[in-house]
């Protein structure tokens, strides 16, 4: 027996959809994209990052960005950027896709695996950059009290050469 008022699973209770009307979505402002995370079917978030098989093939810790904000920052296909945030930045090869839409752009999470106490060794040879750099940890997500890990304001500019 299910015990809620209607006798069902509420995967929407009045609580939590009273809740969700206070919290405005949010928006980039300008010069600014949203940061939003992304899965990768061959990763599972980390844990495969080190098996060889898995590993192998081109890079996958690249920021997608949609062609009309790259044509508006200067940014081009292939090239690396770098993205910064009230915590942090870090500089990562960018992809151009229609697969995000303007004004948010998109970035895995689990990569960053350089740190020489990692003992990742097939990992290390695609280390990729560790998201969580730009992340605050004082800023929580309304809703969950966690961490925000998504809709993170960044600024993205094609990284100078040579550093």
């Amino acid at each position: 027996m299910i015990r809620t008022p209607s006798g069902t699973i509420e995967l929407a209770p009045a609580k939590v959809l009273d809740a969700l009307a206070g919290v405005d979505a949010p928006v980039a402002e300008p010069g600014t994209l949203l940061l939003i995370g992304r899965r990768d079917l061959r990763s599972k978030n980390s844990w495969l990052h080190n098996v060889d098989r898995l590993a192998r093939g081109p890079e996958r810790a690249m920021l997608y960005v949609s062609p009309g904000d790259a044509h508006e920052l200067g940014i081009d296909d292939g090239g690396t950027v770098s993205v910064g945030s009230a915590a942090g930045r870090i500089r990562v090869p960018v992809r151009l896709t229609d697969e995000v839409p303007d004004g948010v752009c998109s970035l895995p999470h689990g990569w960053g695996h350089d740190d020489d106490h990692a003992r990742l060794h097939v990992a290390a040879r695609q280390p990729g950059v560790n998201s969580n750099t730009l992340t605050d940890g004082s800023v929580l997500d309304p809703l969950s009290g966690t961490v925000q890990m998504n809709a993170v304001p960044v600024r993205v500019e094609p990284a100078p050469r040579g550093s």
